[in-house]
């Protein structure tokens, strides 16, 4: 599975917020499942996506970017950091730069991310 982008799941979120229904309530879809069942589904192909199958180039972060996940792209970041020796020290500081790059609130180039 490749994730949803983040963008999709906000509104999602957002969607069932404003109309007050609760996630056991909300329609079921085609296949059965619940809303619950497919966000936790996204979530889960998020947490299992293979990260250091991407190449750390201009290259793979696009196809991070592609996805629109804040998630992937700090975890596309933290490899970049810890491939060039170093490590991520404030977690809080690592999701605002991902942010920054994760298609969601604007992007950049492989560049500017080792910079």
């Amino acid at each position: 599975l490749i994730p949803l982008p983040q963008a999709t799941i906000d509104q999602l979120h957002d969607e069932l917020i404003s109309h007050k229904v609760p996630l056991s309530d909300a329609p079921m879809t085609a296949t059965g499942a619940t809303i619950s069942d497919l966000v936790a589904e996204m979530e889960a192909s998020v947490a299992d996506f293979d990260i250091h199958a991407v190449a750390l180039s201009q290259q793979g972060y696009e196809e991070v970017v592609a996805l629109g996940h804040n998630d992937l792209m700090a975890r596309f970041i933290q490899r970049v950091v810890e491939e060039g020796g170093g490590q991520v020290s404030d977690p809080a500081a690592l999701d605002a730069y991902a942010e920054q790059h994760s298609g969601i609130q604007g992007t950049g180039t492989f560049a500017d991310l080792i910079r």
